[in-house]
């Protein structure tokens, strides 16, 4: 009896209208009660008010609200605001021309009934939760490291390529989370499912992220490829860029690789005096020559320059 209780609510209808056979009928529910919040808007077509069921970052702050059931106009073919209680989260859309629902959530109960038994009429989709971009969720080249792939830059993926100036978007300083440009922690937000989202920041959903092969080898060095295409690991020094979105799909912030890359590069770059060891603000700099040569990545730099400033120790040894 409390499930098919439960199963009445879950398919009231404010208006009248013939029902599917596997539909029951059901009994009036007083569309103004304060539990009751309204999906995607404030004022329902039948003119009555309602407080709108925000967009929530956190699982029950509907419930915290103090509501319990959700109203869902006509034509909400598909919905903007979630409704996320007791640990699911679901996007409802409510696709009929001329009823209009309500959706009970307010006990785990309720809430697992109506996702078992969603009526034809309404459609549901899942929920990719908001939370904090890590270095986890970027994709490392599929070249493999004899050492370990360190992340550098994240940046707009058509800024990068020979002869361009990379457009910088994130940065990883060690910290599991990355940081956008303007110091803040980059979050992934809440989307739904079926709706093609990618993260987008600045209006940029393609990036490309700078990665370097550094420490011990962990293997010996592979021996040079075959003409059959054998893969060749890559060294310490190498630099791979991977270009990739992150793409809502099946309920996970998923990346999804578009190709791994290698920009060649040959240059001069100044770089601080603590590069060659010195203390931190030694005064002077350090000029190297660095070639990058593709496709492996390889780096390889030349001093042409060191005009840090030596200790008073050395400079008493040199006299």
């Amino acid at each position: 009896m409390r499930h098919s209780f439960f199963y009445l609510m879950m398919m009231g209808l404010l208006a009248s209208g013939p029902l599917h056979a596997q539909t029951p009928a059901a009994a009036p529910v007083a569309p103004s009660n304060a539990s009751i919040c309204i999906v995607d808007k404030t004022v329902a077509v039948d003119g009555l008010s309602f407080q709108s069921c925000e967009r929530g970052s956190e699982n029950d702050a509907l419930l915290r609200r103090g509501f319990v059931m959700a109203r869902l106009d006509r034509n909400t073919i598909k919905s903007k605001q979630p409704l996320w209680v007791h640990g699911i989260c679901r996007y409802v859309d409510n696709r009929s021309s001329n009823r209009d629902v309500l959706v009970p959530f307010g006990t785990r109960e309720e809430w697992q009934t109506f996702l078992k038994f969603v009526p034809d009429i309404m459609n549901v989709a899942g929920c990719c939760i908001p939370r904090p971009l890590t270095r986890a969720d970027i994709p490392e080249p599929t070249t493999p490291c004899l050492g370990q792939w360190q992340l550098r830059q994240i940046f707009t993926a058509d800024s990068v390529g020979e002869g361009k100036v990379p457009e910088e978007k994130m940065h990883y300083n060690g910290n599991d989370n990355l940081q956008t440009m303007a110091g803040e922690t980059a979050q992934l937000p809440m989307a739904r499912d079926d709706d093609n989202t990618s993260l987008m920041i600045d209006a940029t959903r393609e990036f490309a992220a700078r990665w370097a092969c550094e420490g011990e080898p962990t293997e010996k060095p592979a021996a040079p490829a075959a003409e059959s295409g054998e893969i060749v690991s890559s060294k310490q020094g190498d630099t791979l860029y991977v270009s990739f979105s992150i793409n809502c799909i099946k309920e996970s912030w998923t990346p999804i690789i578009v190709q791994s890359f290698c920009v060649p590069y040959e240059g001069v770059r100044s770089l601080p005096c603590e590069t060659l060891g010195h203390a931190a603000g030694t005064k002077g700099e350090v000029i190297m020559q660095e070639k990058t040569v593709c496709p492996t990545g390889t780096t390889s730099s030349t001093m042409i320059k060191d005009s840090c400033e030596k200790p008073d120790a050395d400079k008493a040894v040199g006299q």
